[in-house]
């Protein structure tokens, strides 16, 4: 997936541990559903942002999903306040059970693992 700046502008966006707010969601039952999650921290260092410089882009490899249920998947990028770019749509296939969602996690104490 690509992911680039058409602008003459320097794009900035939220990361936590330099990871950016993108996840797959797929079309399941008239509506889109998320079939990944993004952890979070409660470290206030976790917390920045990255910088798309003007007609530059990023390449990012993503997973092949499988399944037998036959589904559109694309990928939502949020870009500001509840504000989300989204990908192009491609045919995938998943398992019913990717579109259960996680209870979120709470860490006992600073060097607590997630668990699953």
């Amino acid at each position: 997936m690509y992911l680039g700046n058409n602008s003459d502008t320097i794009v900035n966006l939220s990361a936590s541990d330099s990871r950016l707010y993108v996840i797959a969601e797929v079309f399941y039952r008239g509506k889109w559903r998320p079939i990944e999650y993004l952890p979070s921290s409660f470290c206030g260092n976790s917390y920045h942002k990255v910088y798309l410089n003007p007609n530059e882009y990023w390449a990012f490899e993503i997973p092949k999903f499988s399944g037998k249920k036959k589904v559109s998947l694309r990928y939502s990028l949020l870009v500001g306040k509840n504000e989300y770019i989204y990908s192009n749509k491609i045919p995938s296939s998943i398992n019913k059970k990717q579109l259960t969602k996680i209870k979120q996690y709470n860490p006992k104490g600073i060097m607590d693992p997630y668990s699953n």
